[in-house]
């Protein structure tokens, strides 16, 4: 008899934990997408389908635990659909939202018993463009150095793999916050014989051309103090150099 009636307790007890916790939805809020902004000016370019292919689905299916094949994430931006895997010229903060159109097949996010709370079909986003001379965690290292694998989008740069990215880790470090800046001198500007000159007080590893929208148009891995340019449009260009454990950005024009 005892048996019995510490089993049925210990039952009740699981099962009052559960509607505790499945009668909670999930906290409302945004989630910050952050991205370089290479001139500063409030705008920058980012990958609506790279956050919602590498972010937002397996979010969601780390909440509900079932796959997210059943569903299409659509991007709203304004009032108007953007479709998936597109860039996107975003204003500086603004806020957006993706939301989970079910297709008709797959599993759905349907939730069991005790839980019922509705289950939610968007997601909000606020899109940050972070000044890449600024240092938005204050942990001494530029936003553009956080970036460590060079391609502008903050939001996969975990080097210490903590679970936090490096722009919001005041206590990552890329080897000592007391780091000294490589001095870069890029020249001509404008360029107009198509050949680019780049001279640096440190070895530089990679330099990176973008063009105004953000997007990588040039990429050279160990260069040397030249690099052609005449394959490129004529118009303004953003020159990143990775020189030792700094990073430096200079706008240029081609004609």
């Amino acid at each position: 008899m005892m048996k019995h009636y510490l089993l049925t307790l210990l039952t009740f007890l699981g099962v009052f934990e559960l509607q505790a916790q499945c009668n909670t939805p999930p906290p409302p809020g945004y989630n910050p997408v952050y991205s370089v902004d290479l001139d500063n000016d409030g705008y920058t370019t980012f990958d609506i389908g790279y956050y919602i292919l590498n972010e937002d689905r397996p979010a969601m299916e780390q909440i509900h635990n079932v796959s997210s094949s059943g569903y299409n994430f659509v991007f709203y931006n304004s009032l108007n659909t953007v479709s998936e895997l597109t860039y996107t010229n975003i204003t500086l903060e603004e806020f957006c939202s993706v939301h989970y159109e079910y297709t008709g097949t797959g599993p759905t996010f349907d939730p069991q018993p005790p839980c019922y709370w509705p289950v939610p079909t968007q997601g909000n986003i606020k899109l940050v463009a972070v000044a890449f001379d600024g240092d938005q965690d204050a942990d001494g290292i530029l936003n553009t150095d956080e970036d460590t694998n060079h391609n502008l989008n903050l939001m996969d740069d975990d080097d210490d793999n903590d679970g936090i990215i490096n722009l919001e880790d005041s206590t990552f470090t890329l080897a000592s916050n007391s780091q000294t800046i490589a001095k870069v001198n890029v020249y001509p500007n404008p360029v107009t014989n198509g050949i680019l000159y780049i001279e640096s007080s440190d070895t530089i590893s990679t330099v990176a051309v973008y063009d105004v929208a953000g997007q990588l148009v040039l990429l050279a891995t160990a260069p040397s103090k030249s690099l052609r340019v005449d394959r490129l449009a004529r118009g303004v260009y953003f020159v990143k150099c990775q020189a030792g454990k700094s990073s430096v950005v200079t706008k240029i024009v081609i004609q």
